[in-house]
């Protein structure tokens, strides 16, 4: 399955190797259908995360830190992009890496509730946009997703526990 990265590490021109050792990959939203590296455009929510991830000391990559200039999307809504998530569960910061993802959707999300509203700003129509790659030793899951907030930080709960398990 480490063929998906031999394929990405392809297109953005580097070597496998520059991708090793990392607990999360932050990747252009359009990986997939970009033919070269000026035509790929990265979530601007995508350098934000990583600049938490990288205050966190969790080894964090984006195609920036490739030496690939990609476009840069700033979208102005309240939806979260996030381009092509990449983690990897065998790496000993995957659970830093899930806590701080989750952390910093649940923020983001939260920001714009009013004190004492009835409803979770988590369960609003406000969405999260991502393509998540969980890569373990002999097996990797691929997951679109756009949905609620709640739900992803489930979806990564989920896999969270899935690592622990691993570890085991």
């Amino acid at each position: 399955m480490r063929n998906d990265l031999r394929t990405i590490a392809g297109k953005l021109g580097v070597d496998v190797e520059q991708l090793a050792g990392n607990a999360v990959l932050l990747l252009p939203e359009n990986m997939e259908s970009a033919s070269a590296g000026e035509d790929f455009c990265d979530a601007g929510d995508s350098l934000l995360l990583a600049k938490l991830l990288k205050r966190e000391k969790v080894p964090c990559t984006t195609a920036f830190d490739l030496g690939v200039r990609p476009k840069v999307l700033d979208r102005r809504g309240a939806d979260v992009w996030l381009g092509l998530l990449w983690l990897f569960a065998e790496n000993g910061f995957f659970p830093v890496a899930v806590s701080v993802l989750s952390e910093w959707i649940s923020t983001k999300f939260m920001q714009g509730s009013q004190a004492g509203d009835s409803e979770s700003p988590l369960d609003e129509p406000t969405k999260v946009h991502v393509e998540l790659c969980v890569q373990r030793k002999n097996a990797m899951s691929r997951i679109k997703f756009e949905g609620s907030a709640r739900d992803f930080i489930a979806v990564l709960s989920a896999q969270k526990e899935l690592g622990n398990r691993g570890e085991e």
